[in-house]
């Protein structure tokens, strides 16, 4: 971590923020296949603080990078550029631009067309058939992954994705207020709130679970 410039205390999503560096200077990013039992917080305002957190930690990601695009680009290829732009960038544009276009699209369906452009009419089917299937898409595998992963009483929470996406718009509108008022704010929020399996309990001592699992009244 020393080679690539060490922990920036100033982004408070660190594992973007390294991920992006370790990977420009050569190391290879991967997941583990593994399981972890820390927990998303269960609350909604602490998790609207936690998901603020990390989409104000890809916007600070995006912008310290891309301070030179046409630099950053050359040394990193296409490949890294198709990461920044899909995850780093995309990921809080998505969430920012999400109700804008929601509320659009519910406007022209319940009022008509605010302002008369004229578009094909095939790129006009070809829009709503985008809107409609690829959300369906996105419940029908989420819900799939949920329903592999637990069982299908979990799994069908997955309709309420749309209601998700939503939560996380309103969290992007707050990191974007503030990555120009508050920047370097990190909001701690509890998180690991219920019970570990019997087998890991049984693996580790108090302290290392505490420690490594994020026992009851742990932050990040």
């Amino acid at each position: 971590m020393v080679e690539v410039g060490g922990w920036d205390p100033y982004n408070v999503t660190e594992d973007a923020d390294l991920g992006i560096r370790l990977a420009a200077w050569g190391y290879r990013v991967d997941v583990i296949d593994s399981t972890t039992w820390e927990e998303a917080t269960p609350q909604l305002m602490p998790w609207i603080r936690q998901r603020t957190r990390w989409i104000k930690g890809y916007l600070v990601t995006a912008a310290v990078n891309l301070r030179r695009p046409a630099r950053w680009l050359r040394h990193n290829g296409g490949r890294a550029a198709l990461t920044m732009v899909g995850l780093i960038v995309g990921t809080p544009a998505n969430f920012l631009l999400y109700p804008v276009t929601l509320a659009f699209t519910l406007c022209a369906w319940l009022l008509g067309p605010l302002v008369q452009i004229r578009l094909p009419h095939d790129l006009l089917v070809l829009g709503l058939t985008n809107l409609v299937v690829m959300n369906v898409l996105m419940i029908i595998t989420s819900g799939i992954a949920a329903w592999r992963r637990y069982n299908w009483r979990i799994g069908i929470f997955a309709v309420f994705l749309p209601v998700y996406w939503l939560l996380h718009a309103a969290a992007a509108w707050r990191a974007a207020y503030q990555l120009i008022f508050d920047p370097h704010r990190w909001e701690k929020t509890p998180h690991g709130l219920g019970v570990l399996p019997r087998e890991v309990v049984n693996g580790w001592g108090s302290e290392d679970l505490r420690a490594g699992c994020g026992l009851p009244h742990s932050l990040s």
